[in-house]
């Protein structure tokens, strides 16, 4: 519910950073095979660096820039990559922590009143803050997730056990219901519908469950293959829920519950096996002893590594069946047959990897050289 080191097209608006339009022109991709151009995610004036984990399919991107020196501004880059920083609670607030953004550029995640204690917020177009409600006795909480209807999930502490809780719209809180025999949990994960997932344990770090909280609040537990623990990795739109689960012999089998059902295996699924990955058409993304794959029309896709590399690692896949990742040390997409195509860089780039990819093909990443460092890059 998810491109540059360099390119001629920014030189003008590095001019105006700390980087400069002569290292722009240094490090200017040539054209892409691919049609796709790397851009450098631009950051004030004073700041040396940006970072970013998140995008949605508007292209607007979230994550920070930082001076260097110890100083960071949560950020909202426009699909123009104009900037909007996100500001904090109050005059005093220091910590600002994103973890989703909506379809419509809304972000959640969490930000101190200055007293460095976590407060679940949301931000609107304007980068405002809103504090979402704590239930009477907690006092700290984390926004984790957010559908297209402003529906929160997140989790909410009193310092002695933290438990899964769901906000609605206008920011209320209603603390999801304990499984049996567990006093911790944790909602991670929002669909389209307002259904919560999550995990839920007897204990803080041991043997968590993975759970479903439905929108009246009932809990299913999505069950194992025979072990101890499971856990969910992501959630489409609709609900269908994927992940692992523990099986005979310590094993760790990959996944897949559909939206009113409880885990099922994934076909070759078996040994060593996770899905990470899950896109509106059921499409999973996955690994089996450590092997990236492709669960897809219920057949399982290996996917390949560029020529002359080795190792590779995906991490996302939108609604096409495209996945993103890297291989060797280029970052890399792959059709849904598996084959990969290496996104562009500039040939003083080291190093680059894709991280998240939106359902136009849009590509959030890095790309590094030696001398300055890892930078923040989104393909477009």
């Amino acid at each position: 519910m998810l491109r540059s080191l360099v390119t001629a097209t920014l030189v003008a608006a590095l001019a105006a950073t700390s980087l400069g339009a002569a290292q722009a022109a240094e490090i200017s991709p040539g054209a892409a095979k691919s049609g796709a151009v790397m851009h450098l995610l631009p950051y004030p004036e004073g700041h040396a660096a940006a970072n970013a984990e998140l995008m949605n399919d508007a292209g607007q991107i979230v994550g920070s820039t930082t001076d260097g020196r110890g100083t960071y501004t949560a950020t909202r880059w426009e699909a123009d990559l104009s900037i909007t920083p996100l500001k904090a609670l109050n005059a005093t607030g220091t910590l600002i922590i994103t973890k989703a953004l909506a379809p419509d550029g809304t972000v959640a995640g969490a930000a101190d009143t200055g007293d460095r204690v976590d407060h679940a917020v949301t931000w609107d177009a304007s980068g405002t803050p809103k504090r979402l409600e704590e239930p009477a006795g907690y006092v700290n909480s984390t926004a984790n997730d957010i559908n297209g209807g402003h529906v929160v999930v997140g989790v909410v502490s009193d310092n002695r056990a933290a438990r899964a809780v769901r906000w609605g719209p206008d920011g209320r809180a209603t603390l999801l219901p304990l499984p049996p025999l567990t006093r911790y949990s944790e909602a991670l994960y929002v669909d389209e519908r307002g259904v919560a997932y999550g995990w839920a344990s007897h204990s803080s770090g041991a043997n968590k469950q993975a759970v479903r909280w439905d929108t009246s609040g009932n809990v299913t537990n999505l069950g194992t293959f025979g072990g101890q623990w499971s856990e969910v990795r992501d959630v489409n739109d609709q609900g269908t829920a994927v992940g692992s689960a523990g099986a005979p012999g310590y094993e760790s089998w990959a996944a897949v519950a559909p939206p009113s059902g409880t885990y099922q295996q994934l076909p070759g699924g078996v040994h060593d096996s996770t899905a990470i990955a899950v896109n509106n058409h059921g499409d999973v993304l996955g690994a089996v002893n450590a092997q990236r794959v492709l669960w897809r029309n219920g057949g399982m896709t290996a996917l390949r590594p560029l020529p002359d590399t080795r190792s590779l690692e995906a991490y996302e896949l939108n609604d096409s069946g495209m996945s993103v990742g890297k291989s060797g040390d280029f970052a890399t997409v792959w059709d849904a047959s598996g084959t990969p195509t290496p996104l562009p860089t500039g040939p003083r780039v080291d190093y680059s990897y894709g991280l998240r990819i939106n359902n136009s093909g849009q590509v959030l990443g890095w790309a590094a050289t030696w001398d300055y460092g890892r930078q923040a890059v989104v393909w477009r």
